[in-house]
């Protein structure tokens, strides 16, 4: 008998290498290439190796340098197994399911097409599927795909938020390339709107978003308030987008 697991297990098997990177071909195709500025924007991120690894609750991550770690996070594409499901709810170990999902998580990056990558993932699947010589039936659903979004620094917008968050904080703002919970919406908003995007942070990494016990600290709901506050002031004063400077980091 062709056991259903035994197939999802290759297919999921194939899509990543034993150091983690991505063998669907053309998968990692055109990724942006860093310049000199964003380089220099990932050193300056204040990241610690120690604390992610903990936080995570694993052995290793993929360097002890916070940059090269920001950087697979943050600006190249990754593929994920988020879980495995089955026809034996119960789950009897004797019991050999005739049926299994596997779920995946595909992150991709500037300047990659979401369409484009659907197509290469789906044919590699096929491809290693078809390879197994499986009497099963594969199908490949693609419930979701949000385009990726990132600011342009250069709009005046960024310049202002810089300078609302630095009058409200007291301190120069950490900008970083994640955030929000579809960069698709941004992106949607941005093109129906014709207006720049900013997001503005408000809460803590500690603040379980989308998960049990989601929560706000009081004070970063108050202080967050006041550097909207302080935008909209800015946006409303001629002046003022001409005295924000423009060479903080990355949103």
């Amino acid at each position: 008998v062709d056991e259903p697991m035994s197939d999802v297990v290759a297919l999921l098997g194939s899509l990543r290498g034993e150091k983690g990177n991505v063998l669907v071909p053309g998968l990692t195709a055109r990724v942006r290439v860093a310049d000199a500025a964003e380089e220099k924007r990932l050193a300056e991120v204040a990241f610690s190796v120690d604390c992610y690894r903990d936080s995570l609750g694993v052995a290793k991550v993929v360097s002890d340098k916070s940059e090269e770690v920001l950087r697979a996070r943050w600006s190249e594409p990754c593929i994920s197994v988020s879980s495995i499901e089955s026809t034996n709810k119960a789950r009897v170990f004797r019991k050999i399911p005739n049926a299994v999902v596997g779920r995946l998580s595909l992150h991709y990056v500037p300047d990659q097409d979401g369409a484009e990558l659907e197509l290469l993932l789906k044919a590699h699947l096929a491809k290693v599927f078809h390879e197994r010589g499986s009497s099963n039936k594969l199908r490949v659903l693609v419930k979701q795909t949000s385009a990726w979004w990132v600011g342009d620094l250069q709009k005046p917008i960024f310049c202002l938020a810089l300078q609302a968050l630095r009058l409200v904080w007291g301190q120069q703002p950490q900008l970083v390339r994640e955030g929000g919970s579809y960069g698709g919406v941004t992106t949607f908003l941005e093109d129906i709107l014709a207006a720049p995007a900013v997001h503005l942070p408000l809460g803590q990494a500690s603040d379980n978003a989308h998960l049990p016990n989601e929560r706000i600290r009081v004070h970063n709901l108050v202080q967050g308030q006041q550097v909207i506050e302080r935008l909209l002031g800015l946006l409303g004063d001629p002046a003022s987008e001409e005295a924000a400077p423009c060479h903080a980091p990355r949103a």
